[in-house]
């Protein structure tokens, strides 16, 4: 498959995901921000995984907060003494080991003595597809980022899986890098009030 072909087939994602079969939400505020965010929610658990030393967006979530989160990130490898002077800075955790054969997500959660997520943000290479259902249905979580891998199907299996546990899409990014990657950013119901956010209709099957 070219390039072209693959981003043919992301923005098919989009299209019928979007369109067809997707969640669809309606935001009172315009939108999902960090900050908005952590005014409902102080001393809040942050879960990173696929850190690949890229910590910009853990960074900036402690800076918004002023401190107040929990980060908890985790990769494949051990990280860089750089990345990992930063994240002890940040009063972070840090994991190592493939995702979920080696290192389970809830591992990270007892280890860290932590009960719920409000933020999981997850780029772990087609890992999660096994690893976070067993996560989801264990523990709360409010809003997941995520990178998806694969073709179309896979796609929509992955999206349908989180759907079943009361996520809603508010936001589809195409990874200009990656022609069958697509990034996406979901809502539990459960957390829907306190943002404004009105659900249009449920559409996935």
């Amino acid at each position: 498959m070219n390039a072209n072909s693959g981003s043919l087939s992301v923005f098919l994602i989009f299209l019928v995901l979007m369109i067809t079969i997707s969640n669809l939400l309606t935001l009172g505020k315009t939108e999902l921000g960090v900050t908005e965010f952590f005014d409902y929610q102080q001393n809040s658990r942050i879960l990173s995984l696929g850190l690949n030393n890229q910590i910009g967006f853990d960074e900036h979530i402690f800076n918004e907060t002023g401190g107040h989160c929990t980060l908890l990130g985790a990769d494949l490898n051990e990280q860089l003494q750089p990345t990992k002077d930063k994240y002890t800075k940040m009063n972070g955790q840090l994991f190592s080991g493939r995702i979920p054969d080696q290192l389970p997500i809830s591992e990270m959660m007892k280890k860290s003595g932590k009960k719920s997520v409000e933020l999981m943000k997850i780029d772990i290479e087609g890992g999660e597809f096994t690893g976070l259902e067993p996560f989801i249905k264990e523990y709360p979580v409010c809003q997941i980022f995520i990178e998806i891998h694969g073709t179309p199907a896979k796609h929509l299996q992955m999206i349908q899986t989180i759907a079943k546990y009361k996520f809603r899409i508010f936001n589809v990014d195409v990874n200009p890098l990656c022609p069958l990657c697509c990034e996406y950013s979901l809502i539990n119901e459960k957390c829907m009030e306190q943002f404004g956010v009105t659900p249009l209709d449920i559409m996935i099957p």
